[in-house]
């Protein structure tokens, strides 16, 4: 039996146990989305790219895409497309730092599109998923990634640098 603590923590147990199998459709739709989200990852940095070689404000550009979010945000609201919770002060408290956090990374991507080329960011990119294995491990107690899992992300990082 495998369960999750709250605290983020996974009992050894919960850490080895495998996946149950997915059905056939779910499966499809998964490739689905990440298909979906790989052209949406790839459109962006090429239009990133060009928007910070053009604009060269890439303060600007975060910025505008960040207030295009709030826009779309609010117009699927005000259509009744999505529901929104109240803002509260006690629940906004805890994203603040995430929030920080998310825009100087974005920020920063911006002006590293400014200063160099796309394979660049593309390999810093592939070898983020390392990173996190050895920190979710060192800081969470997390189990490190299996040796095919491990070994599927050099792949990566080797196919994104080749």
């Amino acid at each position: 039996m495998s369960f999750r603590v709250a605290s983020g923590h996974e009992p050894q147990a919960a850490r080895r146990s495998p996946a149950p199998e997915a059905p056939a459709l779910s499966i499809q739709r998964t490739h689905a989305v990440v298909a979906f989200y790989c052209a949406c990852s790839a459109g962006m940095l090429l239009i990133n790219k060009l928007a910070v070689h053009h604009i060269a404000s890439p303060a600007f550009v975060t910025l505008t895409q960040f207030l295009a979010t709030v826009v779309g945000v609010l117009a699927g609201y005000y259509a009744g497309w999505i529901e929104l919770d109240r803002l509260e002060w006690a629940k906004l408290r805890a994203f603040v730092l995430y929030v920080l956090a998310f825009s100087g990374g974005t920020w920063a991507n911006m002006h590293v599109l400014q200063s160099s080329n796309v394979e660049t960011v593309i390999v810093f990119r592939s070898c983020a998923p390392l990173a996190v294995a050895v920190l979710e491990y060192l800081f969470y107690d997390r189990a490190l990634p299996s040796a095919r899992s491990t070994g599927a992300m050099l792949l990566l990082v080797v196919g994104a640098a080749w």
